[in-house]
């Protein structure tokens, strides 16, 4: 009767495992970090991030995710610690592969779908884009231009070069 059962169960058993949805790899060397190690992760990439020499592209297409907290001039409210344990918590969701457009509209606070077009010479620039990166926050275009198309990267908050608060962002073109 056992043998039955199993003979029976096993197959049904398999197809659900097989029917169910892979997940994409994680970036290689990124680890599934807890609380303060995922800080701890968030801040070294994006240290090693600003690090990288810069890509001579004229023009980058990016999306990007923005995490503020409240007295940056976004309708945040939550405190500096939480927006940057937020951040940390998404940029790790995003390197373990969830959905960056997903995510964009459940914790964004920018307008979603937040694609940007940015150009290096401020010639080509146009009012309603793509626009010069040097007109942008400055860590927006830093990190633009030292990622490579789909990785996705951070900035963390700065007063001078990151004032709303941290960035994440992914190229796109």
């Amino acid at each position: 009767m056992r043998s039955f059962l199993l003979a029976l169960c096993l197959p049904a058993l398999l197809a659900l495992g097989c029917a169910s949805e892979t997940k994409p790899e994680p970036k290689p060397g990124f680890e599934h970090a807890q609380g303060q190690d995922k800080l701890k992760n968030m801040r070294d990439d994006a240290a090693r991030l600003a690090a990288l020499p810069e890509h001579k592209a004229p023009r980058v297409e990016v999306q990007h995710l923005l995490i503020s907290f409240a007295g940056t001039g976004t309708e945040a409210v939550r405190t500096k610690q939480e927006a940057e344990n937020l951040a940390a918590e998404v940029y790790a969701r995003l390197l373990a592969g969830e959905d960056f457009d997903e995510l964009i509209t459940r914790y964004t606070d920018d307008s979603p779908p937040g694609i940007y077009g940015m150009v290096a010479d401020k010639s080509e620039a146009r009012k309603d884009g793509p626009y010069w990166r040097k007109g942008m926050v400055g860590a927006f275009g830093n990190v633009a231009w030292r990622l490579e198309v789909g990785e996705i990267g951070i900035a963390a908050h700065d007063e001078a070069d990151s004032p709303y608060g941290w960035h994440i962002i992914k190229r796109l073109k």
